[in-house]
């Protein structure tokens, strides 16, 4: 599974950098100045960050994937053969119920927290709050806001389709069909039937890097 970077808020430094001033109305940036390293990256210009839109990749993706199956000799009507299994875009609620429902029934998705880097308007906020990581995952993303599923010998393409799109991605886990040992780990969460949605399961493991 690879998931596709949320918010330009992770660039170096982050909004934590400037934490310190975000009680100030700064002046109206320069268009061309935004995000420059001589510009500090405010608390401001984070929410104002525009939303990230994942349809051009992700319509490409199972264009692709329809592609490497047909080659590949096991494409079928159905799409069964497919390189691409799934998408899970990572709104309310956090990535793990968002990703339980598109994992089918009996199969179980298994998620690194410590596989991408924590964009920094989360670790502003987990630290302005007085929040741990794991208290708010089932709230924001934390730097995910799109999960695809792909066929393992389509992991490369896909990190390269992110890249030609200008959208960070990362392997984050895979899709198992039997319960992950990481799940009886100290710190570990499994998730199922979110949303209403009866299917498969996520468990969350690892440390998230902040």
């Amino acid at each position: 599974m690879l998931g596709a970077n949320s918010l330009g808020a992770s660039r170096d430094g982050g909004v934590g950098a400037a934490a310190g001033r975000t009680n100030a109305t700064p002046a109206a940036p320069d268009r061309d100045a935004v995000g420059a390293a001589s510009r500090p990256y405010t608390l401001g210009l984070a929410c104002l960050e525009p939303t990230r839109l994942y349809s051009r990749l992700c319509l490409e993706l199972e264009n692709q994937g329809g592609e490497a199956a047909w080659y590949a000799g096991d494409f079928s009507q159905d799409l069964d053969g497919n390189r691409t299994h799934a998408f899970a875009h990572v709104t309310g609620g956090g990535l793990a119920a968002n990703l339980a429902r598109v994992i089918p029934a009996g199969l179980h998705a298994v998620v690194d927290r410590g596989s991408w880097p924590v964009p920094g308007i989360f670790k502003f906020l987990m630290s302005a709050g007085g929040l741990q990581p794991t208290e708010v995952e089932d709230a924001w993303n934390l730097g995910i806001g799109m999960v695809v599923a792909v066929h393992p010998d389509f992991v490369p393409t896909t990190h390269e389709a992110a890249a030609a799109h200008g959208i960070e991605s990362f392997t984050i886990g895979r899709v198992t069909d039997q319960p992950p040992a990481s799940a009886q780990v100290t710190g570990a969460r499994t998730v199922s039937g979110t949303k209403g949605i009866v299917a498969g399961a996520v468990t969350l493991h690892g440390s998230y890097c902040v």
